[in-house]
């Protein structure tokens, strides 16, 4: 009797972060976005991805996933992923781009979502995986437990899940070339503005010890989300074109240290626009982490974000001529066992920009430094 390949899975993170403000959690926004929601962008720990809430212990994830993993040495195989997550962080994952499927499930801090439900059938070389699934073109995935810092690097917002069909097709053992048709960023196959995307996604191993992922997206959206003055969703139903690139090289030096270089541009990103024409989003980050022994490990990590006419720029404040955000984070991961993990995070965003507008502590505060500790428990 052959063995069962279904698997079950999941974990709970819990944390707490503080700012150096003491700023509580505003409820008040007239921003509608997927990321905040009913929550004030400008509150709590203002523009902090998946982080925006503090004072308060809160569950970021708890997750229930099941998994027919495809066997790779077989000719043909399929599989499937189905992983439901509740909590805070499920915000970022919901169908916002048509505000369908999964959009209504939950409230205030806490929604329901799936980052993953498909299905995918593999022959020889080629994958084709159909249904909602995470691009995977940021370092940093949605799931906590890969995940080094508490905060998420801007980058991030690259990983949002999307729902098509994506074609893999593994050249060799260091290349793997991916196409994905999408139907936008954070839309459902229900699709109702009919939006149109495409990924195309290259992984590269030069050698045993690194990595290169790129990955380009072009979107045909047919209409914009009404964020600026509108708490009640809606749509301006006029065509405009998103385009956005991702690079991240990975290069373990040795057994004990890691470094990772990414770097980002979007132009007119859908869940980051206000509605404005040639808005674009840029930066980069770069990340070095140590491991002193199977128990404890640090890292840093510094990024750089260039932001205009999105949520962090408000083009009414700024004049439409952007901010630039500087950050600085430090981590201790500590993990006794394989099924539990504690981190701790110190963290310092600040921006030079002086024309009026400050995007943190209520718009009053040019800088921000806020620490964060969580507990990841897997089962």
């Amino acid at each position: 009797m052959s063995k069962s390949r279904i698997s079950f899975y999941g974990w709970l993170q819990t944390g707490i972060s503080v700012n150096e403000y003491g700023q509580k959690n505003r409820y008040d926004s007239p921003l509608v976005s997927p990321t905040h929601r009913q929550l004030s962008a400008y509150s709590a720990n203002s523009h902090l991805l998946m982080m925006e809430q503090q004072s308060d212990l809160k569950v970021n994830q708890l997750w229930f996933g099941v998994q027919r993993q495809i066997d790779n040495r077989r000719e043909f195989d399929w599989g499937f992923v189905s992983d439901l997550i509740y909590g805070t962080d499920p915000r970022v994952t919901q169908c916002f781009g048509d505000k369908t499927f999964d959009y209504d499930w939950g409230q205030g801090d806490y929604y329901l979502a799936f980052t993953n439900l498909y299905g995918e059938i593999k022959h020889k070389n080629l994958t084709i995986r159909v249904g909602k699934f995470n691009s995977e073109t940021s370092y940093e995935p949605i799931a906590a437990p890969p995940t080094f810092f508490y905060t998420r690097a801007r980058a991030f917002f690259n990983s949002v899940p999307i729902s098509g069909v994506r074609a893999a097709y593994k050249v060799s053992d260091r290349l793997t070339v991916l196409g994905s048709w999408t139907t936008g960023e954070l839309t459902s196959f229900q699709n109702r503005f009919d939006d149109n995307g495409f990924l195309f996604q290259v992984r590269f191993s030069p050698t045993k010890s690194t990595a290169l992922n790129y990955g380009f997206f072009v979107e045909r959206c047919n209409g914009l989300n009404k964020q600026a003055d509108a708490p009640n969703y809606g749509r301006f139903y006029r065509t405009q074109d998103t385009v956005s690139h991702h690079l991240v090289y990975i290069w373990d030096i040795n057994s004990r240290w890691r470094y990772v270089m990414e770097g980002f541009a979007n132009s007119n990103s859908m869940h980051l626009m206000l509605g404005e024409d040639s808005g674009h989003a840029n930066g980069f980050n770069l990340n070095l982490f140590y491991k002193f022994n199977k128990y404890w490990s640090v890292g840093t990590r510094y990024e750089f974000f260039k932001a205009c006419k999105t949520l962090y720029d408000l083009p009414h404040l700024t004049g439409g001529s952007g901010t630039e955000i500087n950050t600085v984070s430090f981590a201790v991961n500590w993990q006794p066992t394989f099924r539990l993990n504690f981190r701790a995070e110190v963290r310092h965003d600040w921006t030079d920009y002086n024309n009026g507008y400050k995007p943190f502590d209520g718009c009053t505060e040019s800088n921000q430094l806020m620490f964060g500790t969580a507990m990841t428990v897997k089962f």
